[in-house]
C-alpha cells in the first residue's frame, strides 16, 4: 500500500499543475489498536506518516495534502 502510494506520486509529480491536491485515505485503524488488524493498521500507520512527510517536502510546489 506504501509502496504503491509512494510510487503513483512519483510517476505523477510531472503532470501535477500547481495547487493540485494529493489524497490519502486511511482509516481508524491506523491510530486505534484493534484486534486481528495488525498488519494492516500497521501499513495505513506508515500511509498516513509517508502522506505527512509528502506535504512539507512538495509543499515548495505548492501542492495540497489531504487527508480526511
Amino acid at each position: 500500500m506504501v509502496r504503491s502510494f509512494f510510487t503513483l506520486i512519483k510517476l505523477l509529480m510531472a503532470r501535477l499543475c500547481k495547487e493540485s491536491s494529493i489524497v490519502a485515505v486511511s482509516s481508524w485503524g491506523a491510530s486505534l489498536g484493534l484486534r486481528c488488524y495488525s498488519l494492516v493498521g500497521s501499513s495505513r500507520g506508515a500511509l498516513e506518516a509517508l502522506a505527512r512527510h509528502l506535504a512539507i517536502e512538495l509543499a515548495p510546489r505548492n501542492l495540497n495534502r489531504r487527508q480526511p
